[in-house]
């Protein structure tokens, strides 16, 4: 008998410790003895269209000044550097102005060395020269000064290589 009051007593104050903070009102915070990981669950492929891309670098700042070369002709050049992820084929021609059409000539526009520029796909660069060529101008039909500008050369550019584009 001395043994079950003694068990009992024992329970009790088990269960009253156990109790008592409970019913106190406090907040306890435990260290979970166990971590939960992410685990890999599956494999979804991810795809985008990589679209043709092509610039001249600082072109803002390029600038074709004329020279006079022979009494009736003027040319210049600048150069231009070009990053594609493509190859690339350039073209150019001068398209000019009111100040051009009074002087009436024409213009030629070359791309040198050679208008196949290949791909880049990095930070390296591929440098050409866009030379223009001024023929037959009279500047007698125009009034004197500096800087004056007479057109704009235009750079073109096309794909170097054969595909068929299927548009979505």
């Amino acid at each position: 008998m001395l043994k079950k009051i003694l068990s009992v007593t024992v329970m009790l104050t088990v269960l009253g410790i156990a109790i008592v903070p409970a019913t106190a009102g406090e907040i306890k915070s435990y260290t979970w003895p166990c971590e939960f990981k992410s685990l890999d669950l599956c494999d979804i492929p991810v795809y985008m269209d990589v679209g043709l891309y092509v610039e001249i670098l600082d072109q803002h700042g390029l600038k074709i000044e004329l020279e006079q070369e022979d009494f009736d002709t003027y040319s210049g050049s600048c150069m231009i550097q070009i990053k594609s992820n493509f190859d690339i084929i350039l073209g150019c021609y001068v398209v000019g102005n009111e100040n051009a059409d009074l002087m009436q000539g024409y213009f030629r526009c070359y791309i040198k060395p050679d208008e196949f520029v290949c791909a880049t796909l990095c930070n390296t660069v591929e440098e050409r020269i866009v030379e223009v060529v001024y023929d037959d101008v009279r500047i007698v039909h125009h009034l004197f000064g500096k800087n004056i500008r007479v057109g704009t050369a235009v750079i073109t550019v096309k794909p170097g290589f054969e595909y068929t584009w299927e548009d979505p």
